[in-house]
């Protein structure tokens, strides 16, 4: 009889130590269950604030196009890199665990006639972090151009940046290749800068150049607004196709006429030299190193800086749309 308690006590005691054995592993499972359920929910939860955070920058973008009365691109581009900054907020809880959204300051910049600007947002919901970018394109519609009127060609304003470039001119120098690149405002190139491969670099403002600048292999320099060259190096480019490969959307300024050969140059409106802080309109009657064309797409002479010579006291200004007048801008988002 005792034989049989004996037998029986380690039955038991054996079926104990295996349902503890299993019992681990489903305990484990169920463990696991819960917390893959719990960071399923918090994403969800994350996905839902990212979303709000997103639509907070939009509204807070919103806000100041509608109460800004501004009708040029690169204004409201000004003004949106100016109002808006980064945000992180935290939503009341609802739950045991934090919400927060923060968004970055978003980046502006000019696309052609468009100002397009582009912010990211991270949600958080306890450890769990979604992110979300999107872009707006803000563009113009409607109204009618208002002309500009004023200081004529806007040489002597840029005659006055040259001189103040320390605190007004952005330094650009450095080697661009085949990516585009726009430089929004005002740049100086003040050391040696390549753009090769293709590369097509746009600067939305003034522009300065005061030391050598080479454009190899189908690259492009676009100047939006006039342009200063100081003249001690020559602005060199090696572009076997007629396109211009510096194009200058207003006027230049420079201290004597130095091109390589080779280069192609086309400046919409007329060509100035500075002595002495006085200034000299150059033509191609007191100047051999320019040519006048009656377009910048026509066919360029190579080693000259060709010219249209149009007059923008009696023109919109360039380097942006001219302002419009009972215009009104158009919020679009693009897909990233």
């Amino acid at each position: 009889m005792r034989n049989e308690k004996g037998y029986a006590l380690i039955v038991v005691l054996i079926a104990i130590v295996v349902i503890s054995l299993m019992s681990v592993p489903l305990v484990e499972a169920a463990l696991n269950s819960s917390t893959q359920a719990e960071r399923s929910e918090q994403q969800v939860l994350a996905t839902d604030v990212r979303d709000i955070g997103i639509k907070h920058m939009r509204e807070n973008i919103i806000d100041v196009v509608e109460g800004a009365e501004v009708a040029d691109v690169a204004t409201m581009a000004e003004l949106l890199r100016t109002e808006l900054g980064n945000e992180t907020i935290s939503l009341p809880q609802n739950t045991q665990v934090s919400q927060t959204f923060s968004v970055n300051a978003p980046q502006v910049n000019i696309l052609d006639d468009r100002v397009v600007v582009t912010y990211m947002s991270n949600g958080t919901v306890g450890n769990v972090t979604e992110e979300r970018e999107e872009t707006l394109q803000l563009r113009l519609v409607g109204g009618t151009p208002v002309e500009e009127t004023g200081s004529g060609s806007g040489i002597e304003e840029l005659w006055r940046k040259v001189q103040n470039s320390e605190s007004i001119f952005v330094n650009a120098s450095g080697k661009y290749q085949r990516n585009d690149a726009s430089l929004n405002g005002d740049y100086i190139f003040r050391s040696n800068t390549n753009i090769q491969n293709g590369a097509y670099v746009t600067v939305t403002g003034d522009a300065a150049i005061l030391s050598g600048i080479n454009l190899l292999h189908d690259s492009y320099l676009r100047i939006n607004g006039s342009l200063y060259h100081e003249g001690s190096q020559r602005l060199m480019s090696q572009n076997p196709r007629e396109e211009a490969e510096i194009l200058v959307e207003k006027d230049m300024l420079l201290s004597n006429v130095r091109i390589q050969p080779q280069a192609r140059v086309c400046v919409k409106g007329s060509v100035y030299q500075v002595q002495n802080n006085s200034f000299t309109l150059l033509t191609e009657s007191n100047n051999s190193g320019l040519n006048k064309v009656s377009s910048c797409s026509d066919k360029l002479t190579q080693g000259k800086i060709n010219y249209e010579g149009q007059t923008f006291s009696d023109q919109p200004g360039s380097g942006t749309p001219d302002e419009i007048e009972g215009a009104r801008w158009v919020i679009e988002t693009i897909d990233n």
